[in-house]
């Protein structure tokens, strides 16, 4: 609980990054960190950097982070499908991007991921959104279209055919 009104929330302190945490993503508006606590393998938790509640609507910024996350997240980790349910610790909301493999849900049971899986799972989603970027810059060179020639059967040979 937080008593002092100078002391920051836990999402305010790892959207300052005055907490370490593993970090996914990071836009103006918002944090993508992978949970310490997750239900499933690379579930991960979008942080706004300004201690808000968010309404019915989630602003665009922070959509476009969860939507980025939820692709690399379907490339790199292949769940079934991803839950996505807000959250909120005194008072700032952020949102939860579960991966399904099984039959989880928000209310599915924790565990303690241990800092070697969180490294991993970190290593997957990042490399997965640079790959991402790499393959929409990295375009085929134009092929030119080659000549097709006839064949001149006067100057070339070629065996019978045998029935």
């Amino acid at each position: 609980m937080v008593d002092n009104e100078s002391e920051e929330c836990i999402f305010c302190s790892i959207a300052s990054e005055s907490l370490a945490s593993h970090k996914i993503a990071e836009n103006q508006d918002a944090i993508a960190v992978l949970e310490i606590n997750p239900i499933s393998r690379g579930h991960v938790i979008v942080i706004p950097k300004k201690h808000l509640t968010l309404s019915k609507d989630i602003p665009r910024e922070i959509s476009d982070i969860s939507q980025k996350i939820s692709e690399n997240m379907m490339k790199g980790l292949s769940p079934k499908d991803i839950i996505v349910a807000k959250t909120s610790l005194f008072g700032h909301d952020a949102i939860n991007l579960v991966p399904v493999y099984n039959e989880e849900s928000i209310n599915s049971k924790r565990h303690h991921a241990s800092e070697e899986e969180l490294d991993e799972v970190q290593k997957i989603l990042t490399e997965s959104g640079s790959k991402a970027k790499k393959s929409e810059k990295e375009k085929l060179p134009d092929v030119k279209e080659s000549r097709i020639e006839k064949i001149n059967p006067k100057t070339s040979w070629l065996p019978k055919r045998i029935p």
